[in-house]
């Protein structure tokens, strides 16, 4: 996804919060429209199980391929909230309890569809991926103006130069104030 295509929110797990200045520069430089701070950022995030071989296997041997195949299936946030609160993840399996502790389970972060997240020193941050109509425009038009950009400096042609845009057939083209014609920026689909 390109940095100019806008976004709708941000999300940011964190017990601080950011100063006025720093959110206007994730806006600006992100793109986004709106920041907006959650207490928990489980409700965007996955996790992919899997049993610690060197703790599990001394415990259950042969019910590891078991507990194996029912991690594929837990529910990873439920089970790592468990951990968090320092809690045990318990199950009965072929007649057997298991009860896994933290250290028994591997895991691997993933996010839910539409959305990409990122942790690092006590900071979530949730980027929402999802488009609608009026963001896909935006982003379209952005790219527009960009093109022209590049037309205009490739062109030699200073930021105070003035420039006549003239659209003609899903066709645009870039002229400079005196009338002459610079080439064919972009063609519009539909």
């Amino acid at each position: 996804m390109k940095n100019r295509q806008p976004l709708r929110r941000l999300y940011i797990a964190s017990e601080n919060r950011l100063d006025d200045d720093y959110i206007a520069l994730l806006k600006d430089e992100l793109n986004i429209k709106e920041i907006t701070y959650i207490t928990d950022a489980s409700m965007f995030i996955d996790y992919n199980l899997k049993p610690q071989l060197r703790t599990l296997g001394k415990k259950y041997g042969k019910l590891l391929p078991a507990i194996s195949e029912h991690l594929k299936h837990a529910d990873g946030a439920y089970v790592m909230g468990l951990f968090e609160k320092g809690l045990n993840y318990e199950f009965m399996l072929e007649g057997v309890a298991v009860i896994l502790e933290k250290d028994d389970v591997l895991s691997e972060t993933k996010e839910k569809g539409g959305f990409i997240s990122h942790s690092d020193n006590g900071i979530t941050a949730v980027l929402d991926i999802n488009l609608d109509d009026e963001l896909i425009e935006e982003g379209y038009i952005r790219e527009i103006v960009s093109k022209i950009q590049t037309m205009r400096k490739e062109a030699g042609y200073d930021v105070t130069d003035k420039i006549i845009l003239l659209i003609e057939n899903n066709d645009i083209r870039f002229l400079k104030s005196k009338g002459i014609f610079i080439g064919l920026v972009i063609a519009f689909r539909g």
